[in-house]
């Protein structure tokens, strides 16, 4: 899917692809379509990561 790299000054290199990525499932690449998150929850970025971090809730 990638060229060999290009190098570039100080040492750097760049690979750039010369096809396009398709998804086997769905048949297409997410373009304009987006990705579903694994997990909802807004627009609070801290409070989404805070409730993945916290330890289980006992059932009692």
């Amino acid at each position: 899917m990638f060229d060999d790299p290009v190098l570039l000054p100080d040492g750097y290199q760049i690979s750039v692809p010369d096809r396009q990525p398709i998804r086997l499932r769905t048949g297409g690449n997410g373009e304009r379509t987006g990705v579903a998150p694994h997990a909802a929850g807004g627009d609070d970025p801290l409070s989404i990561a805070r409730q993945l971090l916290a330890p289980p809730k006992s059932s009692r």
